[in-house]
């Protein structure tokens, strides 16, 4: 994304997104905290995961296609219509994923709704393999199970019945 809006707007893109202002002047305070120069890369580094869905809100609700065609892959030879219903998609993923992050973040249960959950997860493949164009195997979550370390062994059959139920989708 930071590498389309350099080439639209310059490499102060942010400068020019009054729905990001707060997260701007709040990177910068950081920076110069710092005593650090501000340069593109330290500020697109201090943005959070949040920002970037309020970038990608905000292109939607403009409907900017050129935009939305770039960072999503969507072809360009769609309707008008099938372009916004491909970008709503699109944008609703990358919320299910902002979300699925902060719960984690903040230590939530996560696996108490399961189907929530498979949901957010294929919304993570996908839009990984539509910006980077490619497919994406299946994340294995098995590693996470081991770095996370569930002894409680019914905490680990839960989340092992996440995992089967998990690739079953992706099989």
């Amino acid at each position: 994304m930071n590498d389309y809006l350099i080439k639209q707007y310059g490499s102060t893109w942010y400068n020019n997104f009054s729905c990001i202002e707060k997260e701007v002047v709040s990177a910068k305070s950081k920076i110069n905290k710092n005593k650090k120069t501000e340069t593109n890369g330290r500020i697109i580094s201090e943005l959070s995961f949040g920002t970037w869905t309020k970038i990608l809100k905000h292109f939607k609700e403009e409907n900017n296609f050129d935009f939305l065609i770039k960072i999503f892959n969507i072809s360009d030879n769609l309707s008008i219509k099938q372009k916004i219903h491909a970008g709503n998609i699109s944008y609703k993923m990358c919320e299910q994923i902002r979300i699925l992050r902060n719960r984690c973040v903040h230590h939530e249960n996560i696996i108490k709704n399961i189907i929530k959950l498979k949901d957010n997860y294929t919304a993570l493949l996908e839009i990984t393999s539509v910006i980077y164009n490619k497919e994406y195997r299946t994340v294995i979550l098995k590693e996470v199970n081991k770095s996370y370390g569930f002894f409680d062994s019914s905490k680990r059959k839960i989340f092992n019945n996440i995992l089967e139920e998990i690739e079953k989708i992706h099989r």
